[in-house]
């Protein structure tokens, strides 16, 4: 009789007092390993990110709108080169990173309107910048065309400013 026929024998004979096998409980999918938990992490701040910068860009686009809108109200008598050049400079600093805007004036701030002007506004707002330049100093009357056209140039700026931020993170 070999060992494994004497054990069969011997264990039938004599019933052992094991108990039964019980299974683990299966472990569920919470909590989660660690790595997802930096997945997880990662996702909620990509999401934040997105959302803060879409609330900030409409508050900008809003902003824009309002002083676009307000100086289309102006009657054509209000309108003169003074004016727009304040709402334009008032505008400007809202956005711009660059703390030298402020102390910006004549040729130069001119040449700074041109560099953050879209290339769908330049068909207004490079007009705007001729009359800026011939009215400003000059004390002369601005006829009802002029006024419009320095109207509807300072509008078309103000409208794409919001987008002062981003070229300039670019550059």
């Amino acid at each position: 009789m070999s060992f494994y026929n004497l054990f069969l024998t011997v264990a039938t004979q004599q019933q052992l007092p094991i108990a039964d096998i019980h299974l683990p409980r299966l472990s569920g999918w919470f909590p989660l390993a660690p790595g997802w938990w930096a997945v997880l992490a990662v996702l909620v701040s990509c999401i934040a990110v997105v959302v803060t910068r879409y609330i900030k860009q409409k508050k900008h686009r809003e902003y824009a709108q309002q002083a676009s809108q307000e100086i289309r109200s102006w009657p054509r008598s209000k309108v003169n080169p003074e004016s727009i050049n304040e709402v334009l400079k008032v505008v400007a600093l809202r956005y711009s990173q660059a703390p030298h805007v402020a102390s910006l004036s004549g040729q130069a701030w001119q040449q700074w309107l041109s560099a953050h002007t879209d290339t769908q506004a330049k068909a207004h707002v490079l007009p705007m910048i001729e009359q800026l330049k011939s009215y400003q100093y000059s004390g002369k009357s601005m006829t009802p065309e002029h006024a419009e056209a320095l109207q509807k140039g300072a509008s078309s700026w103000v409208a794409q400013s919001w987008k002062i931020t981003k070229k300039e993170a670019k550059s």
